[in-house]
């Protein structure tokens, strides 16, 4: 224990010795998670100082310095996911998952190194997995630091046609595989968003930059001027897969984060393949198309996606094909045009106008100087 010159324990080493009663200290969650330090270790994992062995409060000994500004205050979010650091300095998220679960299993075979050659596959990699020494019902998988789909907001509508085109491909993808996602709503569609934020941003509290500096937000910019943005699928744990095209595709199950898919029941088997087709059309509909009114055009692939009768439903692959024949309707303009809040005024609207249309000016110049200067 460390001591003070005059022989007395330091604050901090008094401190650490009950970190317990406190609104900043760790839950049950948080010490399941800090008592396998030493297993993630061994894998290549360094947890955050909040949930290591020794870990001591930053702020302690620090008067001047609030503890609801520093990192190591915050609780977990999600008790079953956490973010680690790799040995290269990488940033990753374990989720642990029950060992039993197809999970892991449907997980693995979306992500064979041949099935991530194909641009439609929108699964989430699975960067490593192992074992809990300590629990054998419980596995680890590693998985890329992902953001909400809709995080930070789109800003035009090529942002829109873009991630509704990578979904439609993704669950075509799955679907071609023979797995059926069952729950590809919201919480389960994520983006990569590592171009969009130059100076990164913190993996779990991800309003903030990297470095977690006070109130301070992390600098991001628009998903049209970054280099790329993919979005992925994740939370396999209801996914059923039919390995055989020529057996019954059909489940039982309520589970789903909409509750709003008519044929969902734990007595009457049904097709899990229209239940994707569904969430991912009332998901356009409600967070998109409803939202924003430029959006309109789509709404008949949304309306067609949703219809109630599950075999009135259009594929995965004729859904992507009616997408596609929608926005080839869409003028170039129409298409980089700015989304439009359908609270906006008159007024508003041609405030908000100006300011895109200079914003896009810029953009423009920049790139012909660019250009002028590489042939130069």
């Amino acid at each position: 224990m460390a001591l003070e010159d005059n022989g007395h324990i330091t604050p901090v080493e008094n401190a650490r010795q009950d970190l317990t009663g406190e609104p900043w200290s760790l839950d049950e969650d948080e010490i399941w998670w800090r008592d396998r330090e030493k297993l993630l270790e061994r894998h290549g994992y360094t947890l955050r100082p909040r949930y290591q062995n020794r870990w001591a409060p930053s702020w302690f000994g620090k008067p001047d310095v609030k503890w609801t500004r520093c990192e190591d205050s915050r609780s977990l979010v999600h008790p079953g996911v956490l973010d680690v650091t790799r040995r290269d300095g990488t940033d990753v998220m374990l989720k642990k998952v029950a060992t039993d679960s197809t999970e892991l299993a449907i997980a693995q075979f979306l992500t064979k190194p041949e099935r991530m050659l194909d641009p439609r596959n929108h699964c989430v990699p699975i960067l490593d997995h192992f074992a809990d020494d300590d629990d054998p019902f419980v596995h680890f998988i590693a998985m890329p630091v992902l953001r909400k789909f809709n995080n930070p907001p789109f800003y035009n509508v090529d942002e829109v046609l873009n991630f509704i085109e990578q979904t439609l491909e993704g669950i075509s993808f799955m679907h071609e595989n023979g797995v059926a996602h069952r729950d590809c709503y919201y919480l389960n569609i994520m983006l990569d968003a590592n171009s969009m934020y130059p100076d990164g941003f913190h993996p779990m509290f991800q309003v903030a930059p990297r470095g977690f500096k006070g109130d301070s937000t992390a600098r991001y910019i628009q998903r049209s001027d970054a280099r790329s943005v993919k979005y992925y699928f994740i939370d396999f744990g209801l996914s059923s897969s039919f390995p055989n095209n020529h057996e019954p595709r059909l489940v039982t199950g309520m589970d789903c984060l909409l509750n709003d898919v008519p044929e969902l029941s734990n007595e009457i088997p049904y097709d899990p393949f229209p239940v994707d087709i569904f969430l991912l059309g009332h998901l356009y509909n409600e967070f998109l198309i409803l939202k924003y009114p430029n959006l309109q055009f789509l709404l008949p692939l949304a309306n067609s996606m949703t219809t109630e009768n599950p075999k009135s439903r259009p594929s995965a692959v004729e859904a992507l094909r009616h997408f596609r024949e929608l926005t080839s309707n869409q003028s170039w303009l129409s298409r980089q045009w700015r989304l439009r809040s359908p609270e906006e005024t008159t007024k508003q609207g041609y405030i908000l106008n100006a300011k895109y249309t200079a914003r896009q000016g810029c953009k423009l110049l920049k790139c012909i100087i660019e250009i002028f200067i590489g042939f130069s």
